[in-house]
């Protein structure tokens, strides 16, 4: 670099049909605009003057203005490729953090060697009220009692995602610090939907070094739109996502537990994986025999699938819910 002063970052600012929600977050971005090197928009064809407004307000020396089709991670690993800072932050709309945690997030990272760092993010409705929501990295920070930075070990970001699917450790990569190294040679997945965010730790947290700064605040818009499209497709997203880390687990274990994981781990992942299964084959059952209309409702087997749907479901949120208890405890 050749200002010290100036933080080794770049800044992607994904957008598409983003107005509503634009001046504000604009005005984030060129406050963050002197102290870090590049800030790359990627705008994904908007047709409701989003473009025009970026490339009018954020007319600076060090922000590139790219476009790229429609598509929520594949614009993001647009923008990530371009970077050539060491850091990458996402700063999708209405979610920026300030200049001063920007700093700490660096400082932490540079001193833990993180390839990503998390920091739990405030969920904000779009009518600007605190969301009661909770994710699983708030959870976690709860859980293990956190208030100053800690290294998340690779087997239990894994495992701890693998049991909150579709959700994940990762919680808003808007609240994140990357390593533009790691996330240019293993870019998001495209194919999960809203749920890029956890299968990409799902894929590569053994091989990572998570680091938590539960003390730096940051901010999550809840955009409502994309909380519907989140619910509609939650089942067949966590069955997909619950695979995917069946697949990495057997990938990366073939010789068994490593020492550094509890034994006991695997096979509780394995008992989750199993009936997850079974609550999807139940509830494939159950939504094709009610789509025989009259004679689906008066076809006992109809009722049958129902009610292993539930018996499954219950299943496999109780593995879940002890297999984290096991994992909060665990000294490893």
């Amino acid at each position: 670099m050749a200002n010290a002063s100036v933080l080794p970052v770049g800044v992607v600012v994904p957008t598409l049909n983003a107005m509503p929600h634009l001046p504000p977050h604009v005005g984030r971005i060129r406050e963050l605009a002197p102290c870090v090197e590049e800030i790359i928009v990627v705008d994904s064809h908007s047709t409701d003057g989003t473009t025009e407004y970026l490339r009018e307000h954020l007319n600076l020396p060090n922000v590139r203005h790219l476009s790229h089709p429609p598509g929520l991670y594949a614009s993001w690993n647009f923008g990530l490729a371009q970077l050539r800072a060491k850091y990458a932050y996402m700063a999708t709309v209405g979610d920026c953090v300030p200049l001063t945690s920007l700093e700490e997030m660096v400082s932490l990272a540079e001193g833990h060697r993180a390839d990503v760092l998390l920091t739990p993010p405030k969920l904000i409705t779009e009518r600007g009220e605190v969301s009661e929501r909770r994710w699983p990295i708030h959870d976690y920070i709860e859980k293990h009692r956190l208030t100053a930075p800690a290294e998340i070990p690779g087997w239990k970001a894994f495992a701890w995602s693998a049991l909150n699917v579709p959700a994940g450790l990762l919680g808003s990569s808007a609240s994140n610090l990357y390593r533009t190294e790691v996330m240019q040679k293993h870019p998001f997945p495209t194919t999960f939907g809203y749920h890029g965010d956890t299968a990409w730790l799902l894929e590569n947290a053994p091989e990572l070094r998570v680091v938590v700064a539960p003390q730096i605040t940051s901010q999550f818009l809840v955009h409502a739109s994309a909380n519907r499209a989140r619910s509609s497709g939650d089942t067949p997203r966590r069955v997909l996502l619950s695979r995917l880390a069946r697949a990495k687990w057997r990938e990366v274990l073939p010789g068994g537990v490593p020492a550094n994981y509890p034994p006991w781990c695997g096979n509780d992942l394995e008992q989750f994986w199993q009936k997850m299964e079974a609550w999807l084959a139940a509830r494939v059952e159950y939504r094709n025999r009610r789509a025989n209309g009259l004679l689906g409702w008066l076809d006992p087997r109809m009722w049958q699938a129902r009610i292993a749907v539930a018996r499954h479901m219950k299943d496999t949120r109780l593995i879940a819910r002890e297999t984290l208890e096991r994992l909060w405890n665990s000294q490893v």
